[in-house]
C-alpha cells in the first residue's frame, strides 16, 4: 500500500499555485468577492506589513482584481470604514 504514494510527484507541478485560486475566485459572485476581501481583511489584521504585501502579491497572482480588492479591503479596515 505504500508504494501507492510512490507514484505520485507532488513536485511534478510545484510552479502552479494560483491558477485554481483564481479560477474559482473568477467563478465567485461580486458579493462573494467582497466577503472575501473583507475576511480576508480582517483576518489578515495585525500581521507585519511584509506579510500583507506578501499576501496581497499572492492573491494578485491568482488574479489582478483579487488583489486590488485584497488591499482596497485592508485599506478600508485600516481607515475604519470597514
Amino acid at each position: 500500500m505504500g508504494a501507492v504514494a510512490d507514484r505520485f510527484d507532488y513536485r511534478a507541478d510545484d510552479d502552479n499555485y494560483f491558477e485554481q485560486p483564481g479560477n474559482l475566485f473568477r467563478l465567485m459572485s461580486s458579493e462573494q468577492q467582497r466577503a472575501l476581501f473583507e475576511n480576508t481583511a480582517r483576518a489578515i489584521d495585525g500581521a507585519s506589513q511584509r506579510t500583507v504585501e506578501r499576501h496581497i502579491a499572492n492573491c494578485t497572482q491568482a488574479d489582478p482584481a483579487y488583489g486590488r480588492g485584497v488591499r482596497k479591503a485592508i485599506e478600508a479596515l485600516a481607515a475604519g470604514d470597514l
